[in-house]
């Protein structure tokens, strides 16, 4: 019997202003899966604006039936993997983005411009390298990158 496909619910992040124009909308929605428990889904994208919150996170919902929406709730349990932005200000640097991302095992998507992009970095990568790497392309002007969600394991021990 062949594999069925995922099914995946819509979940809306409202989305607190941070200043005038950031960020862009006032809610976000990722794709969630269920975790076999109700009212918990499994995140399956990574967040342009949602901070918090990484890739394979549960989280708790709430439906809301006014609004016709699923609604995140809260965060119930960290899938090691961490959340990134990069802006590319300066096209040149891109390529060199792209294979840095690649080499650390990392997925992203990218928004319409192909400007901003949201990116997983997996629980088993090298963060603090990929983090140096990328500091250094800042240092240069050619982007800017945004840590929303960063997971204990990218975190430094404080031993």
């Amino acid at each position: 019997m062949p594999d069925r496909p995922e099914k995946l619910f819509k979940v809306s992040f409202d989305l607190p202003p941070e200043s005038i124009d950031w960020p862009p909308v006032a809610v976000e929605t990722l794709w969630a899966a269920k975790t076999g428990r109700k009212l918990e889904l499994e995140v399956r994208n990574t967040p342009f604006y949602v901070n918090g919150i990484a890739f394979g996170d549960i989280i708790r919902v709430t439906p809301d039936d006014e609004r016709r929406e699923i609604i995140f709730e809260e965060r119930l349990a960290a899938s090691g993997n961490s959340t990134i932005r990069i802006l590319i200000k300066n096209d040149t640097f891109e390529s060199l983005i792209e294979t840095a991302l690649k080499d650390f095992g990392c997925d992203w998507e990218m928004e319409s411009s192909g400007r901003l992009w949201a990116v997983n970095v997996p629980a088993e990568a090298d963060y603090p390298t990929l983090r140096e790497i990328l500091g250094a392309q800042v240092d240069k002007d050619g982007i800017a990158v945004a840590e929303a969600a960063v997971s204990e394991a990218h975190t430094p021990s404080s031993a």
